[in-house]
């Protein structure tokens, strides 16, 4: 299964939406248009006046930043345990945004990373083997940066 299909299954309410931006494109700069219309060109201006195709569009890029945290959620996921033990501020370090070497436009915060490993130390999937203040409370505040975590 190629990429596209990947992104966007056929009869998915994201293809229906990515067919309809294509036929939109297609008849405004190729389709079946009148002499004075064939030299029209897709502009901002022309989205900006076409309320749907702009809504269309910003509901595209909406689903786009999903799919890529959750790509991006899923590398954490396969990758973590490769680099442990380590502490936490480096894992939010390897695996946020700023850091990745994928091409992606929208990459996971160092927040969210932490927060994963908040909810896998709660979990019982990971523990704290050095914490800088020894007491960590599964209730209460994050896991400090500092603290070292590995695999139970």
């Amino acid at each position: 299964i190629g990429p596209h299909v990947q992104r966007a299954p056929e009869h998915s309410e994201q293809f229906r939406r990515l067919i309809q931006i294509e036929k939109y494109i297609y008849r405004t700069t190729n389709g079946n248009q009148t002499q004075q219309h064939s030299k029209q060109q897709l502009s901002l201006q022309k989205v900006k006046e076409n309320k749907a195709l702009s809504k269309l569009l910003v509901v595209a890029k909406r689903e786009r930043v999903k799919q890529e945290f959750r790509m991006s959620y899923e590398r954490l996921h396969q990758e973590l345990p490769h680099h442990l033990p380590n502490t936490v501020a480096t894992l939010m370090d390897l695996f946020s945004s700023s850091s990745s070497s994928s091409t992606t436009t929208t990459v996971m915060a160092p927040e969210d990373v932490r927060v994963y490993l908040h909810h896998q130390i709660q979990q019982g999937k990971l523990r704290i083997i050095e914490n800088d203040n020894h007491s960590f409370h599964t209730t209460g505040d994050l896991v400090s940066p500092r603290a070292k975590v590995a695999a139970v």
